[in-house]
Order: structure tokens, then C-alpha cells, then sequence
């Protein structure tokens, strides 16, 4: 609380709220701070304590979740796919771990992967309403960059029935019939 930008401190309180797998905390973490290399000095110590763990306990899922968790951190997307696969087999958070490893799939540039843990996410039952919109609004950024407008729009709107004081799907919506035009005036030439 007293220094917020300290990155080590942040750190450290991500992996108390890991050990407790406080989903709601973990969301709303990587809401405010994106995943970076800057945090490898302090995580690749706690990764190489936690795979000599698994390795005596495979089965662990909780170790699995914490791991995929630090790995999504640094950047380690493949291994934090893995992960968070082992703990949707499982049969735990999983939710959370649909929509984690729909962000890693954007990010090693696979959107169709992306948008079908996305899809598992809004239909589960047991998603964080925080979740759910958060996963539309990232469908309705797939749809748009894949140029399909309709149901990008779509996607926000279902953002913002579950937030209606969602500014990023607010942002969106406000900008979609600037790139449908965009998209006609190409068909059109």
C-alpha cells in the first residue's frame, strides 16, 4: 500500500492471493498490470522452487495454478498454457483458467485458440460476472480485428449488459462504425 509501483511488492502480493487462489484478486491484478519480463528476477526463483515441488507431486493442481500463474507473468505463455490446462483437467477454476489461457493464446498470436476459451467462459455458469465481460469485450476486439463489425458489436453490447459503466466497451462501441466504414470503403475500391 505504501509504494504501489514497487514491483517486488506486487509480486509478493500476487502470489499470497495465488496461495490462497483468490480468482477475483488474480482478475483484477492483470486488469491493472500487464504481464512483463521485468518480473523475471523476482519469479524465476519462485518457478524453479515451485517445478522441483511438482516434480516430486505431479498431480498437484494447486501447483500447477500457481505455476501457470508465475509463468503467464514473465511471459512464458506455452508453459502457462500447460499449466492451466492441468488444472482445468482437473476440474478447478475452470473459468478462470479458460479465459488465462485464451490470453495466452492472443498473445503467442493463435485468436481462433483465443476465442474459443473465451466462448467456454461465457458459458459457464460458474464464471465471475468480472470475468464474463471481460471475455466478451476480448471477443469483440477478435471480431474486430478479423473485421467482422457485426458481432464485435455484438460482443460489447453483452460487455456492457454485465457492466453498464464498462469504459473499454464503451471505448468500442464508439469506434465500430468507424471501421465498418473503413471496411466498406475496401470492399468498395
Amino acid at each position: 500500500k505504501r509504494n504501489p509501483d514497487n514491483s517486488v511488492a506486487r509480486v509478493k502480493l500476487l502470489y499470497m492471493h495465488l496461495e490462497t487462489e483468490d480468482a477475483k484478486f488474480i482478475v483484477n491484478f492483470f486488469k491493472k498490470y500487464e504481464a512483463s519480463h521485468k518480473y523475471a528476477d523476482i519469479v524465476d526463483p519462485v518457478i524453479m522452487k515451485l517445478e522441483g515441488k511438482r516434480a516430486s507431486s505431479p498431480l498437484d493442481y494447486h501447483l500447477h495454478f500457481v505455476l501457470g500463474f508465475a509463468y503467464f507473468l514473465v511471459e512464458r505463455f506455452e508453459e502457462a498454457i500447460a499449466s492451466f490446462q492441468f488444472v482445468v483437467r482437473s476440474h478447478r477454476y475452470e473459468p478462470l483458467m479458460h479465459f488465462f489461457i485464451g490470453v495466452s493464446f492472443k498473445k503467442i498470436g493463435l485468436p481462433d485458440f483465443a476465442f474459443k476459451q473465451y466462448e467456454m467462459v461465457t458459458t459457464s455458469t460458474e464464471a465471475l460476472p468480472e470475468l464474463k465481460e471481460d471475455a466478451y469485450y476480448r471477443m469483440a476486439i477478435l471480431k474486430k480485428n478479423s473485421g467482422n463489425i457485426e458481432d464485435a458489436v455484438n460482443f460489447a453490447e453483452k460487455a456492457l449488459e454485465i457492466n453498464p459503466k464498462s469504459n473499454s466497451a464503451r471505448k468500442l462501441l464508439k469506434v465500430l462504425p468507424d471501421e465498418e466504414n473503413k471496411i466498406t470503403k475496401l470492399e468498395g475500391d
